[in-house]
């Protein structure tokens, strides 16, 4: 009988640990805030720089590099959003010869962070109805004033992010990501460059766990 109860209580004791490694391989990345996990909202800033660009022009590949300020919200938990974007400069790169305007489509933008393979990403998404994120350039070129418009499509891969894991958070905008474009059609859009969350006002460590 001393056998068997001890057997019993090692069974249980693998089955809470197992449960407990469950629970952990399943865990949700969440926004922190010096070490403690948002359980209401606070606001941050961004800063960065971004390439954006139609791959599928009639004259090839137009392209534009900006830099630029964001604000918005993390928490609670896996929740932020984008709020506003503020572009201060912007370059031409391929085929736009002079950047026109360049702004932000359908803010504010929802945004959630999720772990696949290993990675922790962060899904931008609309913010129903106000239509699905994007960008709109109008450049001038060879063939005179254009203006593109380019918008994530609902569900895709290419709205996603990766947030790297150090204090302050840093996200690196997946070079496979894709829209789709007024000019190029159907996921000619892609978006490339580094975007870096802030505490606002600036002091707090914003980090991902």
């Amino acid at each position: 009988m001393r056998f068997i109860r001890i057997a019993g209580l090692c069974l249980v004791a693998l089955a809470a640990m197992a449960m407990a490694t469950a629970a952990t391989a399943s865990a949700q990345p969440v926004w922190q805030v010096n070490g403690t996990e948002v359980k209401g909202t606070e606001k941050v800033m961004g800063t960065g720089t971004l390439k954006l660009a139609d791959t599928k022009t009639l004259l090839g590949e137009s392209a534009v590099q900006c830099s630029g300020t964001t604000t918005g919200t993390i928490g609670p938990g896996k929740i932020d959003s984008v709020e506003t974007i503020t572009v201060a400069s912007c370059k031409p790169l391929k085929v736009c010869e002079n950047v026109e305007t360049v702004k932000p489509l359908h803010l504010p933008w929802q945004t959630e962070l999720y772990e696949t393979e290993s990675k922790v990403l962060n899904k931008i998404s609309e913010i129903s109805p106000n239509g699905e994120p994007g960008w709109s350039v109008t450049c001038k070129t060879i063939g005179g004033i254009k203006t593109d418009k380019c918008e994530t499509e609902a569900g895709k891969e290419g709205n996603e992010v990766q947030a790297n894991m150090t204090p302050n958070e840093t996200g690196t905008f997946n070079p496979t990501s894709k829209a789709d474009c007024s000019e190029g059609g159907k996921e000619a859009g892609k978006v490339e460059g580094i975007i870096t969350t802030l505490s606002e006002p600036i002091g707090k460590v914003i980090s991902v766990s």
